[in-house]
């Protein structure tokens, strides 16, 4: 998360969220993190999917995190993509 911080199109939109400023100034605030981020195995995070759609979220994108760039985890996309 840290990495995304200091672009303001990312910083702005969190604080236009309601974000304060200590959750987006790295490191990033903890309750930012776990609003952000899915983190454990393809239902756990297929069910955070589900739940930004029932809020109303018209799309939802994954984006691995902790994976070279050029590494893209497709069994792991896969599995999820299941759940999903």
């Amino acid at each position: 998360m840290d990495s995304y911080l200091p672009w303001p199109n990312y910083r702005n939109n969190l604080l236009r969220l309601g974000y304060a400023e200590q959750d987006v100034t790295a490191p990033a605030g903890e309750k930012l993190v776990e609003d952000l981020v899915a983190i454990g195995d393809a239902d756990e995070v297929a069910a955070r999917v589900h739940a930004h759609l029932d809020a109303g979220a018209d799309h939802v994108c994954l984006h691995p995190l902790g994976v070279p760039p050029d590494d893209v985890p497709v069994d792991r996309l896969s599995e999820l993509a299941a759940s999903v």
